[in-house]
């Protein structure tokens, strides 16, 4: 379908493209310089230690959680995200144990509930930044320091975003995603970041099999290799690593221009939908969430945008409540969440979003409400 405004949409400038374009003349292609250079200059830009480029988040969470857990172990994590939040601790043997949000106006993991939830196997808490929105973290790390847990923050929606710190440099470990529709889109990719130099080094053996000595490594030397560790094939390309350097100088640009659509959304949006957060709270602006009075009215909302030709999203549908994840876990109950997924509605939001656009989004609305 030809959406008159889709839910995201792309663009790549031309140096983007020409850098890609060098990258397949040389015809070196699998990890090699670029990512290198992207890793040096990520971690420069979120201010952290090290940098592990990866092929996805996803995979950059499965090595997190394998260097940091043990089977057997517990770890608190939300239900209120994506599912790959939750599924490579599955991988691992280590037990999810999920945690309500706050509340609607404020959808983040609940450290009180939290409180609730732990057992002497909990070992570790995931924290998200749903949409984007950076909370004060003194109280989640202060309850990890408490009770002497393993803070990982899955950042997917969070690049970049500060209150003292960037969002994924206050636990031991943060996790970034380059999917398609993310504020840094390279199509696939991810990124840890961490300033433990230990982990570090753990993950690089982790990313290319376990072995000493990775592909370009041995190019450039000749040289063989030794695996010490069992590792996997977590490795992103030159085409990633080139697209992601050139890409990254305009993240900060691109976000100023999300955040300006927001502030139009959340003023004409305001009397109509509920909105989570406010302005005060810092963000990357990744979506745009809004709640509605109940799920009739949400999957109506869809339905009439859609007709109109408004695609719009769901984020998210609750973990707990996948068909995997009854059977594995029955009996899980956590009604702020399971309220938030059945009223939450994403509005189309981007860069390139032109003005007649965001205009058309909000008369639509107003005009569903108003009927």
């Amino acid at each position: 379908m030809n959406y008159r405004v889709p839910l995201f949409d792309l663009y790549f400038e031309k140096r983007e493209i020409e850098r890609v374009l060098k990258v397949l003349n040389r015809g070196w292609i699998t990890f090699g310089p670029e990512c290198e250079r992207f890793e040096r200059e990520f971690s420069k830009f979120i201010n952290s230690k090290y940098t592990l480029f990866v092929s996805s988040a996803t995979a950059g969470l499965h090595m997190t959680y394998s260097a940091c857990f043990e089977r057997g172990d517990e770890v608190l994590v939300p239900s209120f995200t994506f599912v790959s939040t939750v599924t490579p601790l599955l991988h691992i043997g280590v037990k999810p144990v999920f945690v309500d949000i706050e509340s609607i106006e404020f959808p983040l993991l609940s450290i009180k509930d939290a409180k609730k939830r732990l057992t002497r196997k909990t070992k570790g808490l995931i924290y998200m930044h749903y949409a984007g929105y950076l909370r004060n973290m003194k109280e989640v790390i202060n309850f990890c320091r408490e009770h002497k847990l393993i803070l990982i923050e899955d950042s997917a929606h969070a690049l970049p975003v500060s209150k003292d710190k960037y969002a994924g440099t206050f636990g031991k470990a943060g996790v970034f995603s380059f999917f398609s529709n993310k504020n840094l889109p390279i199509g696939e990719g991810g990124a840890v970041v961490t300033d433990h130099k230990k982990l570090y080094e753990k993950l690089k053996l982790l990313r290319s099999h376990g072995m000493t000595k990775d592909t370009f490594e041995r190019f450039k030397k000749s040289s063989l290799y030794d695996v010490i560790d069992i590792g996997f094939n977590y490795r992103p390309t030159e085409i990633q690593g080139a697209l992601a350097c050139e890409m990254l100088k305009r993240v900060k640009k691109d976000n100023r221009k999300r955040e300006n659509i927001v502030k139009k959304y959340r003023n004409k949006l305001l009397k109509y939908l509920k909105i989570p957060f406010d302005e005060t709270f810092p963000s990357s602006h990744y979506i745009f969430p809004a709640f509605c009075k109940n799920k009739k009215e949400r999957n109506n909302l869809r339905k009439f945008l859609l007709e109109k030709g408004i695609q719009t999203s769901v984020h998210y549908v609750p973990v707990h409540k996948f068909t995997v994840f009854k059977k594995l876990y029955p009996g899980v109950k956590l009604p702020v969440t399971e309220k938030a997924g059945d009223t939450e509605l994403t509005l189309p939001l981007y860069p390139s979003m032109k003005k007649e656009q965001v205009e058309y989004v909000i008369e639509k609305i107003i005009e569903f409400f108003n009927r």
